[in-house]
């Protein structure tokens, strides 16, 4: 059979010869064989396990290829292993490669069931491509070919113009998260959907309260955190809207004092993304009625940064009637046709399939009051999912602080008690490729199975599948939750939950607006350090209720269908960031708008996005001044 499909093999760069079994594995009476392309002594270099899956039953061969390796530097799978290996050191299992990748991966621990012949496949897609995006606009390669050649630059655009892509497509091609290139969020929500983490996390100065040479100090008291300033080339921060100038200003001198360099922020290229018109940053509480200081007020902003651009082109919303005034909005302009719009969005929308729109509240005790109303409105049983929180090491490797542990767990989206019902309006928060499900997808729970019940009515149903990280053991006892969820090569992390309490137990059967049904089962969510040392992690039913949401938590998603009543905001830019979540005005149903005070963006970023250069004409992109761009990266040392 490899001598069959050795044309295929060296389509993806790989020898048959090279080829080793791995751990054999049975799925739902399907024997899986795996392959490992590579050894263990690659690790921490450019070269890391390419997996191939064969599925007995159907001749199907699947290359799953994380896409970027250990130390930031990008996987090239076409370079050969070196010769010479011994049998010791081709362990099968995990290695610390893939284990480097697990950090910034979206949903790759999951098991993902079709009918019949019920294939398995184990999701191992980066969530970052291993080249430029091949989607890229011309603005948005041009911003990214100005980070290549090590510009500190920063770039915003309105919702949808496609900066969360241009920022993942920046990070892959700097090598993903590593040692030099620091990836990370003002929010622990944002920072999950870029695989990092909270900026104050990487800075190790807690919430920074307190002495600026005291905070130098405890930098420098604590080795990791020290190296981790010492050892940074590039810092990536997402959602700088919400970082305060003074903040902002500190870092910048921290940078300069530890790492002993006059440069601006220390010598630290910087790649900055936001959008000023959504939320703003939480004013100083310890003053009354202190203003919003925006980071680009701060003294070091201008000196740090010196491109600044705005991406124009417009990817989730095809409507020009629904760009035109979400542009409008997100400067706080209503113009007579923005007001016409906005005031024919007040109808109420009915579905067919009885899947309602997500209510979007500006205060959290509201959305939480609205979705408990639902809920006990429904008749039946109410069902209560309780998570199970593993804690784990911090970068020191003590066991992680308690109180930690409680804030990274307080900012999953992922809740810790999950009350169901039939009839309950969902959100899913995993993005699964395979079935077409996407993190923000809605639906609604049509039933309550166990996994046998689902897979004996898959045989007669079309677009029935299961989503878990529960699979089945190799051996009696408990489950092992994830193959690459080990900490350490040739160990397996093991999960209270056994195999048989999973099969024995309903899980919630969640029909989609697209009409497909999926049972839901636990989920890993898990949060890492740098090093890729499990801090927390959370095994839950990847679900939230989803009647309604607070502005907070919709910012970032996309959504399907949304409700708004602007009557009740009372920030600036809450009412643009709740108009942006939808991308259909016919599934856009708006109450509320009042044209004096609904919809306004403060003043002082409408004075300043002014002086931002709007990218209207380009050269584009050619092969090779993109390979040059990326030797220069090379030479800076960022990847191989």
């Amino acid at each position: 059979m490899l001598v069959r499909l050795s044309s295929q093999f060296r389509r993806y760069g790989i020898r048959p010869s090279n080829l080793r079994p791995g751990n054999a594995a049975r799925y739902a009476n399907n024997a899986g064989i795996k392959f490992y392309y590579g050894g263990t002594n690659n690790i921490g270099k450019t070269f890391q396990p390419r997996y191939l899956t064969r599925f007995v039953g159907a001749v199907q061969y699947r290359v799953n290829s994380p896409g970027v390796a250990m130390e930031g530097k990008a996987a090239h799978f076409r370079r050969p292993p070196r010769a010479g290996h011994s049998p010791k050191e081709q362990i099968a299992g995990p290695t610390r490669d893939v284990l480097a990748v697990q950090r910034y991966q979206t949903g790759d621990d999951m098991r993902f069931e079709t009918k019949p012949p019920n294939q398995v496949i184990s999701i191992h897609k980066s969530r970052f491509p291993n080249q430029f995006h091949p989607e890229l606009s011309e603005e948005q390669r041009h911003i990214l070919e100005r980070v290549l050649q090590g510009e500190s630059v920063f770039f915003t655009g309105s919702a949808g113009t496609g900066k969360s892509v241009l920022l993942r497509s920046i990070i892959a091609a700097l090598g993903g998260p590593s040692d030099k290139v620091a990836v990370t969020s003002s929010t622990g929500i944002s920072a999950t959907h870029i695989g990092g983490q909270t900026l104050h996390s990487f800075a190790g100065v807690g919430l920074g309260h307190g002495d600026l040479g005291k905070l130098v100090s405890r930098i420098k008291g604590d080795w990791t955190a020290f190296q981790r300033w010492s050892k940074v080339k590039v810092l990536i921060i997402d959602e700088i809207s919400m970082v305060d100038a003074t903040w902002f200003d500190q870092l910048e001198e921290i940078s300069r004092r530890i790492r002993k360099k006059s440069l601006p922020f220390g010598g630290i290229q910087l790649v900055i993304c936001g959008d000023f018109f959504q939320l703003p940053p939480v004013p100083n509480r310890d003053i009354a009625d202190a203003p919003a200081s925006f980071v680009f007020d701060s003294w070091s902003w201008d000196r740090c940064i010196k491109s600044k651009f705005m991406l124009t082109q417009v990817f989730r919303q095809k409507d020009p009637r629904l760009v035109k005034m979400l542009n409008d909005a997100r400067v706080g302009i209503v113009t007579d046709e923005s007001a016409k719009l906005l005031r024919s969005l007040s109808r109420p929308v009915h579905y067919e399939d009885g899947i309602g729109p997500t209510e979007i509240y500006p205060r959290r005790f509201e959305a939480d009051w609205a979705n408990r109303k639902q809920l006990l409105a429904l008749p039946g049983e109410r069902r209560v999912y309780s998570a199970y929180d593993s804690y784990g090491k911090d970068d020191d490797g003590e066991d992680i602080n308690p109180e930690r542990a409680a804030r990274l767990f307080s900012g999953m989206l992922v809740p810790k008690l999950l009350p169901l019902k039939v009839g309950a309006q969902v959100m899913c928060l995993r993005n699964i490729r395979e079935n077409g499900l996407v993190n923000g997808s809605i639906g609604r729970v049509v039933d309550f199975m166990t996994p046998t019940q689902v897979r004996t009515y898959a045989e007669s149903k079309d677009r029935w599948s299961i989503v878990t990280s529960i699979k089945q053991p190799k051996s009696s006892g408990q489950t092992e939750v994830s193959a690459i969820d080990a900490r350490v090569p040739g160990e397996a992390t093991r999960s209270v939950w056994s195999h048989e309490l999973y099969e024995r137990s309903e899980w919630p059967l969640v029909q989609f607006t697209d009409g497909q049904c999926v049972m839901m089962g636990p989920t890993n969510f898990t949060i890492e350090t740098r090093q890729g040392v499990m801090e927390v992690r959370r095994l839950q039913v990847p679900l939230v209720l989803a009647w309604a949401l607070t502005v907070h938590k919709s910012q970032g998603q996309t959504m399907e269908r949304v409700k708004i009543n602007l009557q009740r905001t009372f920030e600036k830019g809450q009412a643009y960031v709740a108009l942006s979540r939808c991308t259909s005005l016919e599934t856009l149903e708006v109450n509320g708008f009042d044209r004096e005070r609904s919809v306004q963006a403060h003043p002082r970023v409408q004075q300043w996005v002014k002086t931002l250069i709007t990218l209207n004409r380009f050269l584009p992109a050619t092969p090779n001044s993109t390979s040059a761009h990326k030797a220069r990266a090379r030479e800076r040392g960022l990847s191989q």
